[in-house]
C-alpha cells in the first residue's frame, strides 16, 4: 500500500489513509512459514524473464571430449544448403534426408553422430521452424530420433498423406487439356 502513496507524493498530492485496512492476527506457525513468505513471488517476478525460459529444448548428451568444437565452415554449410522455414510447401522428409547426408560427410573421433546432429539441427531451421523448436519445453529432446519424430509430427502431420492421396485419386483432366506434353 505504500507504493500508491509514494506515487501520490511524487505528484504533489496528499497520501490516502486506508480505513478498511485491518491488522491481521498473528499466524499459528509464523516462525516456520517465515521462509515461505519471503519466497513468494511478486507480480513483477512473474513478468520478468527467467533463466529457465531461455534454456534450449534440446538436451545434448554428455561426451568424454572436453574441448569439442564444430568448425564454422560446417555450420555455414548447413546454414546455406539445408534450410527449413516451416512453410506449407517445405518438405520435412527431404530436409531430414539432406541434413543427414551433410552430417554423414564428416566425423569427429570419440563424438557420437547423435550428439553432432543434435548440436547442428537448430542451424538448419529458420523463421517458423526455428520458432517451433524454441517453443518446446526445456530439455524435452534427448536424442536425434526423438527430435526427428517431433519435427515430422509438427510439419508432416498424419492428415497430410491422406490429403495427398485424395488429390491423386480425385485427379481429373480439364476440358481441352491433353494428357501428354506438346
Amino acid at each position: 500500500m505504500e507504493y500508491p502513496n509514494a506515487l501520490l507524493e511524487q505528484r504533489g498530492l496528499p497520501p490516502v489513509a486506508n480505513q478498511n485496512q485491518r491488522e491481521m492476527p498473528p499466524m499459528a506457525n509464523q516462525d516456520q512459514l517465515g521462509d515461505e513468505i519471503e519466497a513468494k513471488c511478486t507480480l513483477r517476478d512473474y513478468i520478468m524473464p527467467r533463466v529457465e525460459q531461455n534454456m534450449l529444448s534440446i538436451r545434448r548428451p554428455t561426451i568424454a571430449a572436453n574441448s569439442f568444437k564444430i568448425k564454422a565452415s560446417v555450420i555455414q554449410m548447413i546454414a546455406t544448403t539445408c534450410q527449413f522455414n516451416g512453410l506449407p510447401n517445405d518438405d520435412p522428409n527431404m530436409h531430414l534426408q539432406t541434413f543427414g547426408k551433410i552430417c554423414d560427410t564428416f566425423k569427429y573421433n570419440g563424438i557420437p553422430k547423435d550428439f553432432i546432429k543434435l548440436k547442428l539441427f537448430p542451424f538448419s531451421l529458420r523463421n517458423n521452424a526455428k520458432a517451433w523448436l524454441n517453443s518446446l519445453p526445456p530439455n524435452l529432446i534427448i536424442s536425434f530420433n526423438q527430435l526427428a519424430q517431433a519435427f515430422l509430427n509438427r510439419y508432416f502431420p498424419p492428415g497430410k498423406p491422406a490429403h495427398f492421396r485424395n488429390e491423386i485419386t480425385s485427379f481429373a483432366q480439364f476440358e481441352n487439356e491433353s494428357l501428354c506434353k506438346t
